[in-house]
C-alpha cells in the first residue's frame, strides 16, 4: 500500500510540473496569444482576441469548438467547457467535456439567452447576467441531469 501511495503522489506531482511546462512551451513556440485582450483559465486556457475570436491552448478538442466563434466580447472557462458572450448579447458554449467523456451540450442550454451583459462558467455551471439585472443559471449535476434557474 505504501508503494502505491508513493507512486500516486509522484504521478500527481509530476503531472503538476509537466503539464504547465508543456503548455508554456506551446505558448512560447506558437505564440497563440498574439492580439489577445483578455484570458480565462479552467480546464483550458482561452484568450479573447481584439477581433472577437477566441484561441484555446491545452485542449485540442475545445480549440475545435471555438475556432468559428466571432463577435465575442467576453469569455469564461470552466473546468469542462468554455462560454463566450457575443456583441449582440447572446451566448455560445462548447459542450462540457468531463472525465467520464460525457458530452453535455452547453450550447443547447444557452441558445435562447438574450440581452446578456456578463457571463461566468464554473465546473458544471453557466451563469449569465441580463441587462435588466436578472441572473440566469444553467447547471449539470453528476447524474447528467440539467437544471435551469432564473433569479430576478
Amino acid at each position: 500500500m505504501i508503494s502505491i501511495a508513493i507512486f500516486t503522489v509522484v504521478a500527481v506531482v509530476a503531472s503538476a510540473i509537466i503539464i504547465p511546462k508543456i503548455l508554456n512551451k506551446q505558448i512560447q513556440e506558437e505564440n497563440p496569444f498574439k492580439n489577445v485582450v483578455s484570458i480565462s483559465t479552467g480546464g483550458s486556457i482561452a484568450g479573447l482576441r481584439k477581433d472577437g475570436t477566441v484561441v484555446v491552448v491545452g485542449n485540442e478538442e475545445m480549440k475545435s469548438y471555438v475556432e468559428n466563434w466571432t463577435d465575442i466580447t467576453a469569455i469564461s472557462v470552466g473546468s469542462y467547457h468554455i462560454v463566450g458572450l457575443r456583441k449582440d448579447g447572446t451566448v455560445v458554449s462548447t459542450p462540457a467535456l468531463t472525465e467520464q467523456d460525457c458530452y453535455r451540450s452547453g450550447q443547447d442550454a444557452v441558445s435562447d439567452w438574450t440581452d446578456i451583459v456578463e457571463i461566468s462558467a464554473t465546473d458544471f455551471t453557466i451563469v449569465g447576467l441580463k441587462k435588466d439585472g436578472t441572473v440566469l443559471v444553467y447547471e449539470w449535476d453528476e447524474m447528467d441531469e440539467s437544471k435551469e434557474y432564473c433569479y430576478s
